[in-house]
């Protein structure tokens, strides 16, 4: 993964002269398994050691996946991780509650280790948390109600990832999950794959993007 510290000085400019009375998001946009999750985890504490307080916190995407009983009961689970197996207007309110507000607020959490279920109320959000870094696959997808993201972030990161490494990065996540190699390259074909030509033609056509990395 490239080294995040190229822009963290322009980030922390746009901190700097943005409103004081709105909390500071920052976006990370990308395929699956492009190291959305990894870059956020590096620059959350740089951000945090740069303004020498805990002013960042981080609000993923993954806790607004439906549960697997709901994926269940309405036919989607062959499809989990497409735009349409999370609980987007509950994710984008959230964005807008922390964009508007400064008090503190709970965000789900996903249990990626253990029930593959979002935890609802896993996170608390506090009134020091000035920062909030949010990254997921479809920040940028033109379609309700994701559409109503862009405006919200005040920075925008897209990284992405060689198409080899994405699959084997996917094949060992799926494996860790309990999959067969085979069920592994299943699901990679069936939903990753697909979701990521969509993810990069809304690239194409974004004009909220800041800094791309590859």
């Amino acid at each position: 993964m490239p080294s995040i510290f190229p822009f963290i000085n322009s980030i922390l400019e746009r901190y700097e002269a943005h409103d004081p009375s709105q909390r500071f998001l920052i976006g990370i946009i990308g395929p699956p398994a492009s190291g959305k999750s990894t870059l956020a985890d590096a620059l959350l504490p740089a951000i945090n050691t740069a303004l020498g307080d805990e002013v960042a916190t981080i609000c993923r995407m993954d806790g607004y996946h439906m549960t697997d009983a709901k994926l269940q009961q309405t036919g989607r689970y062959l499809w989990k991780g497409c735009h349409f197996t999370f609980e987007a207007e509950a994710y984008v309110s959230k964005l807008e509650e922390l964009r508007a507000s400064s008090g503190s607020l709970t965000c789900p959490i996903y249990d990626r280790a253990r029930s593959h279920d979002p935890i609802p109320n896993g996170q608390t959000i506090v009134s020091s948390h000035h920062i909030v870094i949010t990254e997921g696959n479809y920040l940028l997808l033109d379609i309700e109600p994701w559409n109503r993201i862009p405006a919200l972030l005040d920075y925008c990161i897209y990284i992405d990832v060689d198409d080899e490494e994405q699959l084997a990065r996917l094949l060992e996540r799926h494996q860790k999950a309990g999959r067969t190699k085979q069920e592994a390259l299943a699901k990679a074909q069936s939903t990753d794959l697909p979701n990521t030509l969509m993810i990069r033609d809304q690239l194409e056509r974004s004009t909220r993007v800041i800094d791309v990395l590859v």
